[in-house]
């Protein structure tokens, strides 16, 4: 799954299950897991190419990655800043951190690449990336994978609308 979608989902499950703000956090970045479980659509409908440095983005296929996670951030994050108007400021911060939980896994890798690989010189951050990595959905079939990723997502909105 692309971030906005991890943002929302981990903040709609955090937000029904916690009042605590740490607790959150670390519910986001369980929930981002479960999520990458699921069969679901993310950058994998261009490519499986693998990335380790910047040098590796280019390609038109990397700037459309690109491309499509900002906007997906983008409209997910107004989709979630529309569905917690009105909530209770408490909802929306443990709302808001665990969908920062949820960036985490993806913020790290992010971060690595950046780096040029670097914090895989770490044990535990590569790891870490190992797991991640491994922990992804690999299925072929698009439709089950939207279907299923559309039904995970009208789950967690509808735990946001029933919020008080």
């Amino acid at each position: 799954m692309l971030l906005g979608i991890h943002f929302l989902t981990s903040g709609a499950i955090a937000s029904s299950l916690t009042k605590s703000p740490f607790i959150a956090i670390l519910i986001g970045i369980i929930v981002h897991h479960l999520a990458d479980r699921l069969p679901h659509l993310d950058t994998n409908i261009f490519t499986t190419k693998k990335y380790f440095s910047l040098k590796d983005f280019n390609s038109l296929e990397d700037y459309k990655k690109i491309g499509l996670t900002i906007i997906e951030f983008i409209i997910f994050i107004l989709l979630f800043f529309y569905l917690m108007d009105g909530k209770s400021l408490d909802i929306q911060k443990i709302a808001f951190w665990g969908g920062v939980g949820g960036l985490i896994p993806d913020l790290l890798n992010f971060f690595n690449i950046i780096l040029s690989n670097r914090l895989a010189s770490f044990r535990i951050f590569r790891n870490y990336r190992d797991f991640h990595e491994k922990f992804h959905y690999r299925g072929k079939n698009r439709i089950i994978a939207l279907s299923i990723q559309t039904i995970f997502l009208i789950f967690c909105i509808t735990l946001i609308l029933g919020l008080a």
